[in-house]
Parts: C-alpha cells; sequence; structure tokens
C-alpha cells in the first residue's frame, strides 16, 4: 500500500483558487523504495523535530549506508489532468474543500492509470492524516491525546516567534 499525506494540504487548494491556476497531479512511482527511514518507536526524534522546528528524517539506502546513496530502483514520474479551479479572492471554506477533494481524485486517477505500467498492479494508494497510517475514515487525534497537544504547543511557538521583533 501506498500512503499520501495530503489530506491537510488544503492550503494547495486555497492558493489555487486565489491564483486561479489549475492543479496538476504528479505521483512519483518507486520513490518510497529508494530508502528505507528508520523508524523511532520512543518519539524522541519527533520531540526533536518539533522543537527546532525542522524535521529529523534518518535513513539508509543502498548497501544499508546510513544516509548513504539511494537503491537503485526504477522511478516513473507519472502527470495527470490538470484539475481547474475557478479564480476566488477570498474562498470559502466550501470552496477549498471542493478544491480539495479534486485534487485527491486527480491523485488517486494519476495512481490507478499508471500502476499497471509500473508494475504494481495490486498496490493500492490510500490518503493518510500522519505517519501512522491514520485515514480520513478513523478516529483524528483529540485534545487529550500527547501528539495533539505537542502539535498545538509547536504551533502556538512557531506563530509567537514569528511574530516578535526578537531573532
Amino acid at each position: 500500500m501506498e500512503k499520501g499525506f495530503v489530506l491537510q494540504r488544503k492550503a494547495i487548494a486555497a492558493i489555487a483558487l486565489k491564483a486561479g491556476c489549475p492543479i496538476v497531479p504528479v505521483y512519483g512511482f518507486g520513490h518510497t523504495q529508494l530508502v528505507t527511514l528508520v523508524t523511532d518507536p520512543f518519539g524522541i526524534l519527533e520531540s526533536l523535530s518539533l522543537k527546532l522546528d525542522t524535521s529529523l528524517a534518518p535513513y539508509y539506502g543502498r548497501w544499508g549506508i546510513p544516509f548513504g546513496p539511494p537503491r537503485r530502483e526504477p522511478v516513473l514520474m507519472a502527470l495527470g489532468d490538470p484539475v481547474r479551479l475557478p479564480k476566488c479572492e477570498k474562498p470559502t471554506p466550501e470552496q477549498v474543500d471542493e478544491g480539495h477533494k479534486a485534487m485527491l481524485a486527480g491523485f488517486s486517477k494519476v495512481f490507478e492509470t499508471h500502476k499497471v505500467a509500473y508494475g504494481w498492479p495490486d498496490k493500492e494508494l490510500r490518503f493518510v492524516l500522519d505517519v501512522e497510517g491514520v485515514s480520513a475514515g478513523v478516529e483524528k487525534p483529540t485534545s487529550a491525546s500527547p501528539r495533539y497537544r505537542a502539535g498545538v504547543a509547536s504551533m502556538a511557538w512557531r506563530s509567537t516567534r514569528r511574530c516578535t521583533n526578537a531573532p
């Protein structure tokens, strides 16, 4: 199963609506086979990533070398038909949701159209909210979960840091 982390990326549709430009869905087949990400069961890397305001994602590639060259795998970049959205100076949340759904449908169509040509006839594409694979149909994190609280604290810290005049 291939996972797409675009369920919370509604800003793409909002920007396209404001600019009046189409969204071209693109899917890269084989890029998930190039390296293997190191998983952190204790959440240390996630905590550091939030504190440093950057993503820390260690991986290993060819010959098992950490941060080494990627494996030699074929990669196919497939482009879909443009998703045309009307130009709106101030798009409503409903318009953004419609544009986002059209974008997701475009990604799904590109994947389904080209997966057999790449050699993945049995694979499916699932859009998820986070790395653990929580999808749209599954219960979202609540305000009681530590992951949610850490994310909110990080967002608050980032927004205050950007708003102050201090370096």
